[in-house]
């Protein structure tokens, strides 16, 4: 019978702990830390960064000018509370000018 109600259960389509949808408020909450670490950062003069979070992932995307600006995003996302992971493929370096 205790199967019987498992088996019930696992069918009601409510999410298990495994399928939960992220947690938006504490995405929410990461996006805001980490953007406010990447503006605080001197060594990046105010950098323009889109951050997006999804389940504790960071995703980054904009320009920087050198590899050293992108270690200091990464590692100013990396500093933040409740960051998985960072995900940063759609920082572009751009090198002696100006983003398009």
């Amino acid at each position: 019978m205790a199967a019987a109600l498992g088996l019930l259960g696992a069918c009601s389509g409510q999410p298990t702990r495994a399928e939960a949808p992220p947690d938006q408020p504490a995405d929410a909450r990461v996006q805001a830390r980490v953007q406010a670490a990447i503006a605080d950062d001197p060594g990046l003069n105010g950098r323009m960064i889109d951050v997006s979070v999804a389940g504790g992932i960071v995703h980054l995307s904009g320009f920087v000018q050198s590899t050293y600006d992108l270690l200091l995003v990464q590692g100013d996302a990396r500093t933040v509370h409740g960051v998985r992971a960072v995900d940063e493929r759609q920082l572009v370096i751009i090198r002696g000018g100006t983003p398009p």
